[in-house]
């Protein structure tokens, strides 16, 4: 008889008579007869059937000469059913490793947790893996064939250098590929990555980023680029080179502005700010720029380069001395070319106008304007949209701010005239710059309750610090103490209300004042309470021991005040109590 069992016999468990056999299946055989049934008395026994154990290792995805490859084991150990307890044990297993049919000496008799670790020479080699186990059926041993790599050299050179080229972008840049790969093809392929940044230029010939052959490079615009080269081998994994420089120059150019006529020489900033000389040049990286990139001239009168430039530098600063016609021009060559260009600036006179010098206003105040005649010429008052008295052409004008000009705390107006003169000097002015004080304003509360004969203790406030302040005061009639006026930060006037029922008030008048300018007045309203007169009258005023007198308490306030009395007694004697 032949049976095929799909599974293992552990956990499973059978009787035979009196007896439990574990980790196996039962087998009965008995003969049967179609005409009498059941013949004879039937066999029993059982079966052990085991897992068994097999031999296996991963390979790791790196196969590299410089690093020590790891092949970790995955052998199953496989069961051990010659037990005679509820379940399995799993077989006792060491393994010894081989490496292109040689024995690793360190890697004999090892458990299954030791995972190989070798360095190999590049090409094919095979690794076998196998155990001595102390299962019945013993596993066959496994060999593995794999193919390791050298790991790749990237390098490249640009123009016979290995960075700081330095080209026109006219001409086409062609790296040479000068690195070492490992070409076994059975150990897998190597890729290539070139990179370029920024990434302003074309590639021609066909040619791409991502081959052994280099790119054919037109860079399209000036700059400092980068290039770099990654060759990924497939067992070894990617190694990029150090990034080359390549700067890159177009042709110049240099572009200044147009000629100008100016009323007063001064000094002036060529760069790239919009204004009359704003100044642009392209094509040469700041990186390259050497000492004749940029060459600046100056002709027609005195000058001098400022703030640490010269004639060379890219974005000079000039100051013109003298009322002249100059001539700026410049040049700016690099590797592509040379270019020139010029401005004219001519300055010229014209007359001399004084607006005047004003002190700081106070904010209600008006300006007494004081600008100077221009002999010949008929000079007017240019902004404000205030009032000017007696009007816009008298250079001595009062002018009345407007509510917005004094808010703002500014006020600039020019004294000018019209000349005869070319645009810009056909309009000459002096500007008169006016500050407005602010207003200022009192702070502090506008009322307070003081009950008679106390002092106001009223600490004066207002919106400008360092103020002084000043103040008058007015009353109803029936208050004694008051000061009819006074100065300081602080109103302590006693004030007695010699009513003594009803309230009265007194209203102080304060006036702010700081550098000479009045501020707003403003009225504080104190309300003067009376102070009451209290009597209290015994029924008895000697009484014996534990007798009781009665105390009336009464007030000069009316009943519709609902007054309440608060007293305190004390004893003449400790002896005294009750009270």
């Amino acid at each position: 008889m032949k049976h095929t069992y799909m599974r293992d016999a552990c956990g499973s468990k059978i009787s035979l008579g009196n007896s439990t056999v574990y980790n196996a299946f039962g087998i009965s055989i008995y003969a049967e007869s179609p005409y009498c049934g059941v013949v004879g008395t039937p066999i029993s026994t059982y079966a052990r059937v085991s897992k068994r154990p097999t031999n296996r290792f991963d390979i790791p995805n790196t196969l590299c000469t410089n690093t020590p490859s790891i092949f970790v084991n995955t052998s199953t150990l496989g069961t051990n059913p010659d037990t005679n307890s509820p379940e399995c044990e799993t077989n006792k297993a060491t393994f010894t490793w081989y490496v292109d049919g040689e024995v690793v000496p360190d890697a004999i008799d090892k458990p299954i947790s030791y995972s190989l670790s070798y360095k190999f020479s590049p090409g094919t080699h095979t690794i076998t893996l196998e155990s001595t186990t102390s299962a019945a059926c013993p596993p066959t041993p496994t060999t593995q064939t794999i193919c390791v790599q050298e790991p790749a050299k990237p390098s490249f050179t640009i123009m016979g250098g290995s960075t700081g080229v330095t080209i026109c972008n006219t001409s086409t840049v062609t790296p040479v590929n000068t690195s070492v790969v490992d070409e076994n093809v059975g150990c897998g392929i190597n890729t290539y990555a070139w990179s370029i940044l920024p990434a302003t230029y074309t590639l021609l010939g066909g040619t791409g980023l991502n081959s052994a052959t280099p790119p054919q490079i037109k860079f399209n615009a000036a700059g400092v680029y980068k290039i770099k080269l990654t060759i990924n081998a497939q067992k070894c994994g990617a190694v990029a080179t150090p990034e080359q420089t390549v700067f890159v120059t177009t042709t110049p150019t240099a572009v200044l502005s147009n000629d100008i006529v100016l009323c007063a020489y001064g000094t002036y900033d060529f760069n790239t700010n919009n204004g009359i000389t704003k100044t642009s040049v392209s094509g040469t990286p700041d990186a390259i720029t050497v000492a004749d990139t940029y060459t600046w001239e100056v002709t027609g009168g005195a000058y001098n380069f400022l703030n640490g430039t010269n004639s060379h530098s890219k974005f000079p600063r000039i100051q013109f001395t003298e009322f002249k016609v100059y001539t700026i021009k410049l040049t700016h060559q690099n590797n592509c070319g040379s270019v020139t260009d010029s401005q004219v600036m001519d300055f010229r006179t014209a007359p001399v106008i004084e607006a005047g010098t004003y002190a700081d206003i106070c904010y209600d105040a008006n300006v007494q304007l004081a600008a100077t005649p221009v002999n010949g010429y008929t000079p007017r008052w240019v902004g404000g949209a205030g009032v000017f008295t007696p009007d816009r052409f008298a250079a001595n004008a009062v002018y009345e701010p407007t509510t917005a000009e004094r808010n703002s705390g500014h006020i600039d107006l020019r004294w000018q005239i019209t000349t005869n003169l070319a645009p810009p000097c056909n309009e000459v002015f002096d500007v008169a710059s006016i500050n407005i004080r602010p207003r200022n304003l009192i702070t502090s509360p506008a009322t307070r309750v003081v009950c008679s004969g106390n002092a106001v203790s009223y600490a004066i406030q207002s919106t400008i610090a360092g103020s002084t302040f000043s103040w008058t005061a007015t009353n109803t009639g029936s208050v004694t103490g008051m000061n009819a006026a006074g100065t300081g930060n602080t109103i302590n006037d006693v004030l007695v209300n010699t009513n003594p029922i009803a309230n009265t008030t007194v209203t102080y008048r304060i006036t702010p004042s700081v550098a000479g300018c009045t501020g707003v007045p403003f009225d504080l309203v104190i309300t003067l309470t009376p102070k009451p007169v209290i009597s209290a009258n015994a029924d008895k005023l000697s009484i014996c021991s534990g007798e009781s007198t009665a105390i009336t308490i009464s007030s000069n306030l009316p009943a519709s005040y609902n007054v309440k009395y608060i007293y305190t007694a004390i004893a003449s004697a400790d002896y005294i109590s009750g009270f």
